[in-house]
């Protein structure tokens, strides 16, 4: 249906939104593993804030057509 539109002239548009996205950072190092003991992971985290990405594509094309990055911070 959507190469048919695109020959119309009319965008056949693809849009996902995800919100709340979070990029935490660790607070510690990992401890690699040792003879005896496996590989050791801080699980305390700093975190950064969140953000929120917009992605839009014509189907037809495959072209990417928007992308929105908004970064909150509180």
């Amino acid at each position: 249906m959507a190469p048919e539109r695109a020959a119309a002239e009319i965008q056949t548009r693809s849009i996902d939104e995800m919100t709340g996205v979070q990029a935490p950072e660790r607070a510690a190092p990992t401890l690699p593993m040792r003879r005896g003991r496996a590989e050791r992971g801080e699980f305390e985290d700093i975190r950064h804030g969140t953000l929120t990405l917009i992605a839009s594509f014509d189907v037809a094309t495959h072209r990417h057509l928007i992308m929105d990055l908004n970064i909150h911070v509180s």
